[in-house]
């Protein structure tokens, strides 16, 4: 999944946080962020920080985010990253 990412991004950027990559992206470091394996209390807030600030949760098929499938991006930016991650 990273090799087909890598292709069609500038950086990769990994701090080890989920939250923390989470919180960037409704903070505007980031553009976006996947991850594949997490837990619920992990996420929960950070995610309703995204959606707060303007952007877009789902899970890696579109639907609803779940612990072991988070992408959270700015709005633009969603949808075709959803189909580079499939």
């Amino acid at each position: 999944m990273l090799g087909q990412v890598a292709s069609h991004v500038r950086a990769i950027r990994n701090v080890g946080s989920t939250v923390l990559h989470i919180a960037w992206v409704a903070a505007g470091r980031l553009d976006a962020m996947y991850q594949t394996t997490t837990k619920w209390w992990d996420v929960a807030a950070a995610g309703l920080i995204v959606e707060e600030a303007g952007g877009v949760l789902s899970d890696l098929s579109g639907g609803p985010m779940r612990p072991e499938s988070i992408v959270a991006s700015t709005p633009g930016i969603h949808e075709e990253l959803l189909k580079i991650l499939l």
